[in-house]
């Protein structure tokens, strides 16, 4: 298996670029070796992407999915993304194909994982619907969006420079952007731009639980909403074909800050509570009460919780009100 991989196209340009057709090469080789199985080429389609992409290098080359640029369907993206709805539908998937040619009679078979599209191979060729080589699988669709209350600096991890952290810090900002894009009303933070997309996942992949938050690498296109075809509706949704996907933990997102020296602690540490006091309308003491609660968490201790204690804010300031809640669900 391994030197038949190798064969397969190794530019990482290629699999960002034309991904659909690095799987369909994939395919074709591991048919001629072995009796095709669903799962088991699903997993070799996963393990070889993985290991395309497993230097942090390379996977930054890939586009990040973001609603309000220009992708071109059929490229590789990534997606950090929460799974709102992890059931919103399954859809069944002729994966593979025994196609006939009309004018020749030749046989072969085509595959069609990762993507919408419907089977073809050009003009003359048919599906032959009661082929017993035929192979369908289900696909499990969940609707996930952009990780509601993320900061700036968090959306944009990959760049890990101090510079960066200190340009993002020092970008602070108590004004929101909106969003005005379809789904939006179904976003937990109403109001925060964010991005939304249905993420179709194939074995041996299934949808992960609600509200976990997930490293999609797939392929993106407009593709089909099922459910809102259902209601009449047969716009073109963004979807992403995940070849594979990891679940995101918040060391994941820690270990990639950079690490800080003894001495810039202070420094860091006076832009924050420079920040909160602006929120608070000047008062510094209460900044640094709010600043300490933020990095505060709750500990087990046998089977009672420790430490989920409230902290209550009076005479806030009224210019300050308007501002506050928003500051800090969405402090960048």
């Amino acid at each position: 298996m391994a030197s038949m991989t190798q064969t397969v196209p190794d530019s990482t340009t290629e699999h960002i670029r034309t991904p659909l057709a690095v799987i369909h090469k994939l395919f074709s080789m591991h048919t001629v070796e072995t009796e095709y199985v669903a799962t088991d080429f699903g997993k070799l389609a996963q393990s070889h992407f993985q290991a395309v992409f497993a230097d942090r290098q390379a996977l930054q080359q890939v586009p990040v999915y973001d609603q309000g640029r220009k992708i071109t369907p059929g490229t590789l993206v990534r997606f950090r993304c929460m799974v709102q709805d992890p059931a919103y539908g399954e859809e069944l998937h002729l994966a593979v194909a025994r196609m006939t040619n009309t004018a020749t009679g030749e046989e072969r078979c085509a595959f069609s994982q990762y993507t919408d599209a419907e089977h073809g191979l050009g003009a003359d060729w048919e599906v032959d619907y009661g082929a017993a080589a035929n192979v369908f699988t289900e696909k499990e669709v969940a609707y996930c969006v952009s990780v509601p209350g993320q900061s700036a600096w968090a959306r944009g991890v990959d760049d890990v420079s101090e510079s960066a952290l200190d340009s993002a810090l020092e970008s602070l900002s108590l004004s929101g952007d909106g969003n005005t894009r379809a789904g939006a009303d179904k976003y937990p933070i109403p109001g925060e731009q964010h991005s939304a997309a249905l993420v179709k996942f194939y074995a041996p992949s299934t949808a992960p639980r609600v509200s976990s938050v997930i490293d999609v690498v797939g392929v993106y296109e407009l593709g089909a909403n099922t459910r809102a075809q259902e209601a009449g509706d047969e716009t073109a949704w963004p979807c992403i074909h995940a070849i594979y996907h990891s679940e995101v933990h918040v060391d994941d997102v820690a270990s990639a800050l950079p690490a800080l020296q003894p001495e810039d602690f202070a420094a860091r540490r006076a832009m924050c509570v420079e920040y909160v006091t602006s929120v608070l309308g000047g008062d510094d003491l209460a900044a640094q009460y709010v600043l300490l609660h933020l990095l505060s968490r709750t500990v087990r201790v046998q089977d009672a919780k420790v430490g989920k204690l409230s902290l209550n804010l009076v005479n806030v300031p009224a210019s300050a009100l308007p501002n506050t809640t928003f500051a800090f669900s969405n402090p960048a």
